[in-house]
């Protein structure tokens, strides 16, 4: 008698498990394609569709003129570690990645500015085959009167063929 009523459960467990397995492939590329996850991460079927993400990030401070000067971002330990944290969190989360930190690392390294832009490329495999930029963000800071704000954001596609 017990054994009918343990039978069923398992049976539907396993019929839920493998619904979710075969709908879980659909449900990732919406990640990978809205949010920009990498693909080769939570055991996603897209990663054998193409190259292993990567990413670059550069930065524009933008002085008290209103002039924008280029920011290397290896002028401290602590900016170039928060730069390699961010860029790996950013290749993996995509948008649900943090830029703060980042730009908190920035504003610390050049404090002589009174906004900073952040730019950040993910480039990977584009529907023409070619290895390039695919996906473009700017995030615009300045300094508020509780310390450093997200003043904008911009998330482009480069290629018309790629996500939104």
């Amino acid at each position: 008698m017990g054994d009918q009523l343990v039978r069923p459960n398992l049976r539907s467990v396993v019929a839920l498990l493998l619904i979710a397995y075969a709908i879980w492939p659909l449900v990732h590329r919406q990640l990978v394609e809205r949010v920009r996850i990498n693909p080769w991460k939570l055991a996603g079927w897209a990663m054998y569709t193409t190259a292993a993400p990567r990413g670059a990030i550069s930065a524009v401070g933008i002085d008290e003129d209103g002039r924008p000067r280029n920011l290397r971002l290896d002028t401290t330990p602590s900016l170039t570690r928060a730069r390699e944290d961010y860029l790996g969190s950013r290749i993996s989360l995509g948008l649900s990645s943090d830029p703060l930190p980042m730009a908190e690392a920035l504003a610390s390294a050049h404090p002589q500015f009174t906004a900073w832009h952040l730019i950040v490329e993910q480039v990977g495999l584009s529907p023409r085959a070619y290895i390039e930029p695919l996906h473009r963000s700017t995030y615009s800071f300045r300094r508020g009167p509780l310390g450093l704000e997200l003043a904008a954001a911009d998330h482009e596609a480069s290629n018309p063929g790629s996500a939104r």
